[in-house]
């Protein structure tokens, strides 16, 4: 009977600290959240920053070239350089900010998300491509009508 009760106290005992570390971990996690949303701009001037640096490598080193000439990058090559931009980034950022910052965007994948549309986006809005492209196609208008 003693050997029950004691066994039954210690399961109890146990039990409650589980209780007592879930409720802890609970706490950590939504404090933690709310940091995380309070710093929000934070996060993202401090993830702006890798981005911008990190494109403005990729734009020197592989698309430079097709935007002064007025070219358009093939779909293989744009996803190749979009890998490489988005593994730039993560490195730039270290595993403590990618953590981070997975954690702020809900998750690994909706930061990679991220990471890449911001680069589609400055790829789409390239000023130096369209203005090649632009005075491509008015030298050909001319000649046509000269």
């Amino acid at each position: 009977m003693w050997y029950f009760l004691y066994c039954l106290t210690l399961l109890i005992v146990f039990l409650s600290f589980i209780g007592f570390l879930s409720l802890e971990f609970s706490k950590f996690h939504s404090n933690r959240l709310f940091k995380s949303i309070n710093n929000f701009e934070s996060y993202s001037a401090v993830l702006t920053y890798h981005l911008d640096k990190a494109y403005e490598l990729i734009y020197k080193d592989k698309i430079l070239i097709y935007s002064v000439e007025g070219l358009k990058i093939s779909n293989n090559q744009f996803n190749e350089i979009s890998k490489e931009f988005t593994s730039l980034v993560l490195k730039m950022i270290g595993k403590t900010l990618q953590e981070e910052l997975s954690f702020v965007y809900g998750g690994e994948e909706t930061l990679l998300f991220n990471i890449v549309e911001y680069f589609h986006t400055k790829y789409e809005n390239d000023e130096i491509q369209k203005s090649s492209v632009e005075k491509l196609t008015e030298g050909d208008e001319k000649s046509i009508f000269e």
